[in-house]
């Protein structure tokens, strides 16, 4: 009874009713004029100042099915470790399925700093189990007025998704810094999956040094000189390489549409992976 009450109390110091009830109506509500309500009625109740806001979207490891309380619990104190990251600014938080978000107001220039504070506040967190994916921290684009929040934390959120298996973008990631992902992770589900690009790449994927080649090359927009150096390879390796990917795709590296088609079927195959 004791360790239950230690936990209701604990999820109670998280996030209180009322400061929910007024987060989840500025995010989710489908009116723009309900969100506008809930901004000023979160301004009313001293949690937000008015003015531009940005969502920071805070999704740790997975929790095992079945755990539910334990989630509950583990989102709560994610929580109350970022509201101490922000304690200087005025904040608003809640939790949301399996991910917890502040909505912060923040006058400097950098809208990274936030999330980077948060980031910083979270440093003394348990560490995950071994295996699991680590925390992220992402944000999405400033929102200059309440109504607009619902969009910065669809940003936001996506943003997590996506960074929560790459980790080449680290571990903490705005909207802004997705790059050509921000338009793939909108695509319907199995955009790329029917394009004849997507289909000829199945073809390489057991050769993964051909798909990490090519994907470096075109990251690279083509520069043979810098790719050679990154991947430590001869120049003539390299071009080996590149003559072997366009003779099993029968593509043409030269030709820039071609290029394109299969720089965006790389990067969406590697986005699937993730987002399965």
């Amino acid at each position: 009874l004791a360790g239950l009450l230690q936990r209701m109390q604990l999820l109670e110091q998280g996030v209180s009713a009322r400061e929910r009830e007024l987060v989840d109506a500025l995010l989710f509500a489908a009116q723009p004029a309900a969100r506008a309500r809930a901004a000023d009625d979160l301004v009313d109740a001293a949690l937000l100042k008015a003015g531009a806001l940005l969502v920071v979207v805070v999704a740790p490891p997975g929790t095992p099915r079945g755990a539910a309380v334990d989630r509950d619990l583990r989102l709560s104190q994610l929580v109350l470790r970022a509201k101490r990251g922000l304690r200087h600014d005025a904040i608003a938080a809640t939790t949301v399925d399996d991910h917890c978000l502040v909505v912060s107001v923040d006058a400097r220039s950098d809208d990274a700093d936030p999330a980077l504070r948060v980031h910083g506040a979270l440093a003394g967190a348990p560490p995950p189990s071994s295996g699991a994916q680590r925390t992220v921290i992402a944000y999405g684009n400033r929102a200059p007025h309440g109504a607009d929040a619902a969009r910065a934390y669809r940003q936001a959120a996506l943003a997590a998704t996506v960074a929560r298996g790459m980790e080449s973008l680290g571990p903490v990631v705005g909207w802004a810094q997705l790059g050509v992902y921000q338009l793939l992770a909108q695509l319907p589900s199995g955009g790329f999956e029917d394009t004849d690009a997507d289909a000829r790449l199945r073809v390489l994927l057991d050769r993964p040094e051909l798909v990490h080649t090519i994907e470096t090359y075109l990251d690279l927009a083509g520069d043979a000189k810098r790719t050679a150096e990154l991947l430590n390879l001869h120049r003539a390796s390299l071009y080996h390489r590149l003559n072997r990917v366009e003779e099993i795709l029968r593509v043409d590296l030269k030709n820039g549409e071609e290029r394109l088609a299969l720089h965006l079927a790389l990067k969406a195959l590697r986005l699937r992976r993730v987002l399965r």
